[in-house]
């Protein structure tokens, strides 16, 4: 099988199969569930003032990175929705 031996798929289990459940359950909960949902919460993030506070060196460039969790967290200190990373 190719799938196994290149890790894109794990044998079945029970604690597997009870596993992908709650993956699939927290999805659920967390997916946008209508176009006007979305459109709310566009209008939330479009008037939002965001920003994002790094360490830089003496010429300007950044100590490390701004990663996706950074920036959801900002959005969430400015009063934006909680969003995933």
């Amino acid at each position: 099988n190719y799938l196994l031996p290149q890790n894109y798929a794990i044998k079945w289990t029970r604690g597997a199969e009870a596993q992908i459940k709650d993956i699939t359950r927290a999805r659920k909960a967390k997916e946008i569930k209508s176009k006007e949902e979305a459109e709310q919460i566009r209008s939330q993030l479009e008037h939002l003032v965001v920003q994002v506070t790094v360490q830089v060196g003496e010429n300007g460039r950044l100590f490390g990175a701004v990663t996706p969790g950074d920036i959801a967290l900002a959005v969430r200190k400015a009063g934006g929705p909680a969003l995933e990373k």
